[in-house]
């Protein structure tokens, strides 16, 4: 599989894999939590993606880190965030059972 194949895969499972009764969250509806997971997806599949090129090609190493370190002065914390955020919308367990499927895949 290619790396932009596991990134789009990461993205639409963030989009679509969460259950109806997640929009009975407080505070969210279904398109909320479609945005949050959707960014989630974005994020984690950048996260990984750098992982899988720096294992793969160690003369890129100090490439990937520059990446890394530009998105992360570009977006900051935004992964802890959406995880906070997508934690209190679906709850704890489900969000801790989808965030480990998705970081197998």
């Amino acid at each position: 599989m290619s790396l932009r194949s596991d990134f789009r895969n990461i993205v639409l499972a963030c989009a679509l894999w969460y259950p109806a009764q997640w929009a009975a969250a407080l505070n969210h509806n279904d398109n909320s939590v479609n945005g949050l997971a959707k960014s989630y997806g974005f994020v984690l599949g950048q996260e990984l993606s750098l992982k899988r090129i720096a294992d793969s090609f160690p003369n890129l190493r100090s490439s990937v880190e520059g990446a890394r370190l530009g998105f992360q002065v570009t977006f900051g914390d935004v992964k802890e965030r959406l995880e906070q955020e997508l934690t209190q919308a679906v709850g704890a367990p489900m969000f801790a059972d989808v965030r480990s499927q998705l970081e197998k895949q």
